[in-house]
């Protein structure tokens, strides 16, 4: 599925006027559980914590520019501090600006859901770390920002990074600590759909039809459930459900069963 299909399907939500946690409120206050998580950009929720906080001391500074900043490397020891806890064996850690198109920096990574083996990974959190690869691009939990990418190497030295904005390199600085916390903490998924699911950690993919995919996608967002929007992306159980939301998942997958 191309963006522009998956932003039709996106389009079926009504106006969403704020995001807690993993749930989403619309004008009148009506709540959706989120399995879709911004393509997985908001693993850690809507409101990663602390985060915030960082973005509105940061700004308060009133320098958003990429310039030389004591940000930045706050931001790298942050993301190295993840890698130790993985065992990711890294050589080097860069960050590059998503709006440079630069000829030396890696293209588009495979995701680890589906080429684990290949030599460039996009790591998704939860997931083991793929130490066959020789690089890696962590997938950070920012939702809706333009975040930029971090890079690990495993062999040999990258190419000179970018220079971030303070107020980004602060923000992933502030999730990537969130998300070293919460790994510590992960269990097994609270919730799995059923037999015509397979799962990958908390990671899910719909093996039907495409069809049968439209199908269920309309009627779960009925149920107050948005799913991935498109079948090649996997939808994403929360790491924490409510009984409230325990009960409506079950409607929306027959057979899905919580341990």
């Amino acid at each position: 599925m191309n963006r522009s299909e998956e932003y039709k399907n996106l389009r079926r939500l009504p106006v969403i006027r704020r995001a807690r946690d993993y749930h989403l409120y619309d004008a009148s206050g009506r709540r959706f559980l989120d399995l879709y998580l911004d393509r997985g950009r908001a693993w850690l929720g809507h409101r990663p914590d602390g985060v915030s906080l960082q973005l509105k001391n940061t700004l308060s500074r009133g320098v958003f520019a990429p310039f030389p900043s004591s940000e930045e490397g706050k931001m790298l020891k942050a993301a190295a501090a993840l890698c130790d806890f993985l065992n990711a064996g890294c050589r080097d850690i860069a960050y590059y600006s998503c709006r440079q198109d630069r000829e030396d920096v890696p293209g588009r990574p495979s995701d680890i859901l589906v080429r684990p083996e290949a030599s460039f990974v996009l790591w998704r959190p939860g997931l083991p770390w793929p130490d066959k690869a020789e690089q890696v691009e962590i997938l950070i939990p920012l939702p809706g920002l333009d975040a930029g990418r971090i890079i690990v190497s495993r062999d040999g030295e990258l190419p000179p990074g970018d220079l971030p904005s303070p107020v980004n390199a602060a923000a992933i600085n502030r999730s990537l600590w969130s998300l070293l916390a919460a790994l510590k903490e992960i269990t097994a998924p609270l919730f799995t759909p059923g037999e015509e699911w397979t799962m990958q950690g908390n990671y899910c993919f719909f093996t039907g039809s495409a069809d049968d995919y439209d199908r269920i996608f309309k009627k779960a967002l009925e149920e107050g459930v948005l799913l991935s929007p498109s079948r090649e992306s996997p939808c994403i159980i929360p790491r924490e459900l409510s009984s409230g939301d325990l009960k409506v998942l079950k409607k929306v997958f027959p057979g899905g069963t919580a341990p």
